[in-house]
């Protein structure tokens, strides 16, 4: 469920005050453009995804990728960073589920990334599960100033997706949790937009 602050859920109002810092910058977020002045902070800004395919997801802190935990199959299949690869479990597709929400989808499994149990609590570690319309497997795309890195949010939560302690280790846990702006937090775009 989002939180909402005077009638206006906190995503958007994050989105208009955004949406003034980029004016103050004198940039244009809907065109990209970053003024050389701008420092490298991480700023949240949605960029839509190009179309649908399969590629890897690094993350910016170990240089690892998202990947299906060992080739696992069936609901509840677990999700952590492995040294990247070419290997179907660490494919992932993402596909819009219609305003600027995506399911991201493994190849190997065909099972979406979701937040287990529609849980709320910071730390929750993900998985896969059959898609569905749950918001707890739907997710934000949303950019960083001057980085080229990503980070995505869950729409249940609005945490969004990271690798547990900053580990740089093969295997280590992915979960949600509060958005700290480390690197940890941040994704490598994905291959095929490279």
């Amino acid at each position: 469920m989002l939180a909402y602050e005077n009638g206006v859920s906190v995503m958007q109002n994050r989105k208009f005050k955004l949406a003034l810092f980029a004016a103050a910058l004198g940039c244009s977020l809907s065109a990209g453009v970053v003024p050389a002045s701008a420092s490298p902070q991480h700023v949240r800004a949605v960029r839509p995804l190009s179309t649908p395919q399969w590629g890897t997801i690094e993350n910016w802190n170990s240089g690892k990728c998202l990947e299906d935990h060992g080739y696992e199959s069936g609901n509840g299949a677990t999700v952590d960073q492995w040294t990247c690869g070419s290997g179907s479990n660490g494919q992932w597709e993402f596909v819009s589920a219609g305003s600027i929400y995506y399911h991201i989808i493994n190849k190997y499994t065909g099972l979406c990334l979701e937040v287990p149990g529609a849980s709320t609590t910071e730390g929750a570690a993900v998985d896969q599960w059959t898609c569905g319309s749950g918001t707890n497997g739907l997710w934000d795309q949303e950019d960083s100033i001057g980085g080229g890195g990503y980070m995505f949010a869950n729409a249940q939560t609005d945490f969004v997706l990271e690798v547990a302690g900053s580990s740089t280790a093969n295997g280590a846990e992915v979960d949600v949790y509060g958005r700290n702006y480390t690197d940890t937090q941040f994704w490598a775009a994905p291959s095929w937009q490279s």
